[in-house]
């Protein structure tokens, strides 16, 4: 199993290699924060955690709804490179991240429970509900 670090390139990067059975990932199986969307959540986690947005995402934080495949394929792409020291990946990677807004937080999240409580809007600005 990939490392907390790579978990993002290295699950998406099986899954779509066919080595990877999206069902069995997430916060449990049947669960509507489990399968695909939450491995290419990992991708888009990844990214936020590299470039320090002050806040650690969680597989229930409502964050890259705008992601498709083809954007987790180039994100993971360019994460793969920049790790084996591509500066001029590493560049496209922050670029992509700087100006994406699919790839940024907002001012607020929205949090869904992974025990099917409604869900709540944090201000990432103040950490409050």
């Amino acid at each position: 199993m990939p490392s907390a670090r790579d978990r993002g390139r290295g699950h998406w990067t099986g899954y779509r290699a066919g080595r990877l059975d999206p069902t069995r990932y997430g916060v449990a199986a049947g669960s509507p924060l489990s399968g695909l969307g939450c491995i290419r959540l990992y991708v888009v986690m990844e990214v936020l955690h590299r470039y320090g947005y002050g806040y650690e995402t969680l597989l229930w934080d409502g964050v890259a709804d705008g992601i498709t495949d083809a954007d987790a394929d180039q994100i993971s792409h360019l994460l793969l490179a920049a790790d084996a020291g591509d500066t001029t990946a590493e560049d496209h990677l922050e670029h992509q991240v700087d100006t994406d807004p699919d790839l940024r937080l907002g001012p607020t999240l929205t949090q869904f429970s992974p025990y099917g409580d409604p869900p709540i809007t944090i201000d990432l600005r103040s950490r409050r509900v």
